[in-house]
């Protein structure tokens, strides 16, 4: 089945269009936490997640533009601040706020009817991609914990 503009519900696209703003915002938060993170290995871990978010957007952008969409970009001048994460288990705590809220976005548009094709590829990708790095962050955290 090929994929045309006339195929995707407003749902679809108004449930990507959260996620791609979504992710921006956390690309910003992970940035901002991570220079307050005394772990090395936890600041680049973080710094991964950044990028990874950053590089999702992107991705959900360019697939949505490619099929003649236009969605409004949120402009968010504030950015959701946390405390200094002194140890482990307020990373984890953090860390973990934030991987069930991406999941859910993600899982939303998954569970949509009117997604096929390449969309929904991308997008199963980019949850995997995300989960692995979390994964990796509490991987890191039972280490570190021995």
């Amino acid at each position: 089945m090929r994929f045309s503009l006339h195929n995707i519900p407003p749902t679809v696209v108004e449930k990507i269009n959260q996620l791609y703003n979504l992710l921006l915002q956390r690309k910003k938060v992970y940035e901002q936490v991570s220079a307050t993170v005394p772990d090395k290995e936890f600041q680049a871990t973080l710094l991964m997640l950044a990028e990874e978010s950053s590089e999702y957007a992107g991705e959900l952008s360019s697939q949505v533009q490619h099929f003649g969409i236009i969605w409004q970009k949120e402009r968010t001048t504030d950015t959701a601040t946390c405390g200094i994460l002194q140890n482990e288990t307020e990373i984890m705590r953090f860390c973990k706020t934030n991987e069930v809220e991406l999941v859910n976005a993600y899982y939303g548009i998954l569970h949509e009817s009117g997604l096929y094709g390449e969309v929904k590829k991308l997008v199963r990708c980019q949850l995997n991609g995300i989960l692995n790095t979390f994964l990796k962050l509490k991987l890191l955290n039972v280490l570190k914990s021995r």
